[in-house]
C-alpha cells in the first residue's frame, strides 16, 4: 500500500500499582516472574500492570488469582464439673462451660495448617428430671452456667443434664444427685 515502516526499538517499561495481598513479583531482563506466597486464607486475586516509560498511556495487565485454602471448623466444648450434689435443701451451682470455634485453614499446596479467631457457639441444656434446670447462657466462649433445684421432701433424687453445642453436636453430661429429705413417720 507504500506504506514503509522504520526499523524496532527497544523501549523500556515498569510495572507500577499494587499486585495484590500476597502476590510479589521479580524482573529478569524482560521477564516478569509473579510469585505467590503460600495461601492459608481465602482465595485471593489481584492485577500486574506494566506501562512503557516514554508512553505511559501504552498499558498492559494481567489478572492474577489464587485459590483459598480449605477450610474446616474446630470446636472446642468442655463442662466442668461432671458431677455435682446438693443436700436436701437444694440450691444452685455454678458450672464452667467453654462452648467456640474457630476455622481451621490447610493450604492445598504446602498443607501448612494455620487458624481464625476464636468465637462463642451456643450450647443448649436438657434433663432427665424436670427438678434440675440449668441455664444455657451465651455470648462468650466461657460461660458459668447455673444448675439449680429445689428443696427435697421426698426420698434422694437425680438426673442428667446434657449440653449440647450448636453446630459439632457434641454432648457434655453432668451428674447431679440430691439427698433423700426430711420425711415425718
Amino acid at each position: 500500500s507504500g506504506t514503509s515502516y522504520g526499523s524496532w526499538e527497544n523501549t523500556s517499561w515498569e510495572t507500577y500499582g499494587n499486585l495484590g495481598t500476597g502476590f510479589s513479583e521479580a524482573t529478569s531482563g524482560n521477564t516478569i516472574t509473579v510469585i505467590a506466597s503460600a495461601n492459608s486464607g481465602s482465595s485471593r486475586s489481584g492485577t500486574l500492570s506494566v506501562r512503557c516509560t516514554l508512553e505511559k498511556s501504552e498499558t498492559a495487565s494481567a489478572n492474577l488469582s489464587q485459590s483459598g485454602a480449605s477450610t474446616t471448623t474446630e470446636y472446642e466444648f468442655t463442662v466442668s464439673p461432671t458431677s455435682l450434689s446438693f443436700t436436701k435443701d437444694g440450691g444452685s451451682q455454678t458450672i464452667s462451660i467453654v462452648s467456640r470455634s474457630r476455622p481451621k485453614y490447610i493450604n492445598d499446596v504446602s498443607g501448612e495448617v494455620s487458624y481464625g479467631n476464636w468465637s462463642a457457639v451456643s450450647y443448649t441444656a436438657s434433663s432427665t428430671n424436670s427438678a434440675f434446670s440449668s441455664t444455657t447462657p451465651t455470648g462468650t466462649g466461657t460461660n458459668n452456667a447455673s444448675v439449680s433445684v429445689g428443696t427435697n421432701s421426698g426420698e434422694a433424687r437425680s438426673a442428667t443434664i446434657t449440653y449440647t453445642q450448636s453446630g459439632s453436636g457434641t454432648k457434655k453430661t453432668v451428674s447431679c444427685s440430691q439427698a433423700v429429705g426430711t420425711q415425718t413417720r
